[in-house]
């Protein structure tokens, strides 16, 4: 949650100043990975190649071209999570966009976007127009039902009532019937109000969370549930697809095909209905949900979103629910959902937590997702490809190059079950293939029980095959020969260590930064020059901890420290300076190449969506200059090739090279 709200606060103003990428000082390019979590879809009725989708990371993206390309079309959203999207039937040009940050409008097809205020409530989790009066909207609030009948400008107080004890996961609104509105559970089942939302009733007798809801177009009274539990839930509840011929008094379970899968989201149209499930991809029925066809293509997918194209309703749309594939992201049906294949050019909602550079040639980079696992690119190929066979976790915390073959590099990633303990992780074929390696610890120790916040520094020794060093939340490890012994150094009252670093130009020489403790005061520095053996404490007085380091590749002696400020010391860590930037910003990323260093700031005061910037120093920090180019989207992350030609921006929405004309 600390890395997403980081993400939310400077995400808005990040998208409505991308267009200052392409200035004199050289150009962000776009390399992907390109998928995400799709959260939402909607068509336009009056331009069915306009196809739009809310993801949960990159905001919202606007495809002109039936999915072929997506381009960014999320400028003054208040945040790149997004959960719902609902177009305006009668003026297509309007959208709203919801999610835990409340709820937006947009006046001129998703160019740009403004906060709706919602008196007493701000999370948005279920969302419907009237088709019969579009101004009129229902949002699910945590307070129950909210109601607008003038395009969200107002709103009446939220209605609850035992029909709505938790939380609404959506909503409709009968076309024929517009006081007939349905409401979606995620424990009660079906609510149901005939008096345009003033009250609320049970709709039958299921129990049970709702993930999606759908009304037959020709005959309204037939209304379709889709339930699936989430993890956690009790694996013997209500799951599939419910469907009532009386306006939800009554149900029948459909059975023919679905199976145990859950189903997570609904498209209907005359003569065809679409189920989204969570594991078996999208099915379609022609005879109202008795019986089921898969979908080629789809297999395994878990879907969270579907559309349909209104003038052709052969023509579907699939957003994938969750990260379990490494092409999640949009699907296209142009049969009927009979064949399915991936629409995601363009569409970039994958946020970057590693990225690792070996020199060529050719040049490889390596990137690492939080829930996707690995991408690789290698030379000045345009995109990311995936990588990552034989992860044991799609979590990645770090990744560094070995320091020998441009093909080795190794990582950390997050556990799985209830130890959740990271593991370390090795390639040597440029991330399509990894082992993970054991621990051989010297003491009694369980190593990367719990990585520091959502990432792990990691180190590799040039000049010692096979030994890395990893920052753990409470020690530093040497693992040599790959795993066969570790060596654990624990700093004095047991600092979170939260970053370590090798000097390019001198390997035995290491840093280590650490964060506060309750026992043990401020973080601070830490340097071995013994290949990590010994540590010994660096003095840095006016900053609370340190969360950055890079050192200079030809220099041991020049080291750059990011806490609360940029420190620089040219002297291998006896003295400190400030590095002459914004004291109030804070420093998102920092990296270096031969004979320069590059750090993003984000203010800390003013405006708190205010995107990063990218400063540069040629004089090992003494003087900067600030890139007129900023990443198109919030700065997670930076590297730079070894060689100094490509700086690397990894962001909340993928990745993104720069290099100087």
């Amino acid at each position: 949650m600390k890395a997403q709200r980081k993400v939310i606060a400077l995400f808005a103003s990040a998208l409505a100043l991308a267009a200052l990428s392409a200035l004199a000082d050289g150009a962000w390019t776009p390399l992907g990975p390109f998928g995400g979590q799709v959260s939402s879809l909607a068509v336009d009725p009056s331009a069915p190649q306009t196809v739009y989708a809310a993801t949960q990371g990159g905001g919202v993206f606007k495809s002109t071209d039936g999915a072929a390309t997506w381009q960014p079309a999320g400028s003054g959203l208040p945040s790149p999570f997004v959960g719902l999207l609902a177009i305006d039937p009668a003026t297509p040009q309007t959208l709203y966009a919801g999610g835990d940050f409340g709820l937006a409008k947009s006046d001129d097809g998703a160019a740009t976007w403004h906060s709706l205020l919602l008196p007493s409530f701000t999370a948005v989790s279920g969302l419907a127009i009237d088709p019969s009066a579009p101004r009129t909207l229902y949002a699910g609030v945590a307070a129950g039902v909210a109601k607008s009948t003038d395009g969200g400008a107002t709103w009446e107080p939220a209605v609850s009532s035992r029909a709505l004890a938790s939380p609404i996961s959506a909503l409709v609104v009968d076309p024929r019937r517009p006081s007939f509105v349905y409401a979606a559970t995620s424990l009660v089942g079906v609510a149901r109000s005939t008096d345009g939302g003033r009250t609320w009733t049970h709709a039958g007798p299921l129990v049970g969370r709702v993930r999606a809801l759908a009304l037959a177009p020709q005959q309204t009274a037939t209304v379709y549930a889709g339930f699936a539990p989430n993890s956690g839930d009790d694996p013997n509840g209500t799951v599939g697809l419910f469907v009532s011929k009386n306006g939800g008094r009554s149900w029948v379970r459909s059975r023919g095909g679905l199976g145990a899968l859950g189903v997570t989201a609904l498209a209907v149209v005359p003569g065809r209905l679409y189920a989204g499930t969570d594991g078996g991809g999208v099915l379609a029925s022609t005879d109202g949900g008795a019986s089921w066809s898969p979908g080629h293509g789809s297999e395994g997918a878990s879907v969270g979103a579907l559309a349909v194209d209104p003038s052709g309703p052969a023509t579907v749309y699939a957003g994938s629910g969750t990260f379990q594939r490494q092409d999640a992201g949009v699907r296209k049906s142009a049969d009927g959902g009979a064949d399915w294949s991936v629409a995601n050019d363009g569409l970039t909602a994958l946020s970057i937590t590693a990225l690792a550079v070996a020199p060529g040639p050719p040049q490889r980079l390596l990137v690492g997702t939080r829930s996707l696992g690995v991408f690789s690119r290698l030379g000045t190929a345009d995109r990311l490809t995936p990588a990552g066979n034989g992860l044991p976790s799609p979590g990645v915390a770090s990744l560094a190059w070995s320091g020998a073959s441009s093909d080795s590099f190794y990582g950390v990633v997050n556990g799985l079950g209830a130890g959740r303990r990271a593991r370390l992780v090795k390639t040597s074929d440029g991330g399509d293939s990894w082992t993970t390696l054991p621990f051989a610890a010297s003491a009694p120790y369980a190593p990367l029980h719990a990585p520091y916040g959502p990432f792990a520094g990691l180190s590799c020794a040039p000049d010692l095959p096979g030994t890395c060093y990893v920052a753990d939340a409470d020690a530093i490890l040497t693992v040599e020969g790959d795993g066969a012994r570790t060596t654990v150094h624990p700093l004095p009252g047991r600092r979170p260590v939260a970053a370590i670093v090798v000097a390019p130009s001198s390997p035995n020489v290491l840093y280590a930064g650490t964060d506060a403790n309750i026992h043990a005061g401020p973080g601070q520095p830490w340097k071995s020059v013994d290949h990590g053996a010994t540590w010994t404490p660096l003095q840095l007085d006016d900053d609370f901890y340190v969360a950055l380091l890079a050192v200079d590749p030809q220099d041991a002696q020049v080291v750059f420290a990011a806490g609360t400020h940029l420190h620089r010391s040219t002297d291998g860590g006896a003295t400190w300076s400030t590095a002459g930037l914004d004291p109030t910003a804070r420093v998102v990323g920092l990296a270096t190449a031969p004979g320069a260093v590059y750090v993003g700031l984000a203010p800390t005061g003013g405006d708190p969506a205010a995107p990063a910037t990218i400063w540069k120093s040629t004089d090992a920090g003494a003087t900067w200059t600030a890139l007129a180019a900023r990443p198109p989207s919030v700065l997670t992350t930076l590297a730079v090739d070894p060689a100094g030609g490509t700086l690397y921006a990894g962001t909340a929405a993928g990745v993104y090279a720069w290099t100087a004309p």
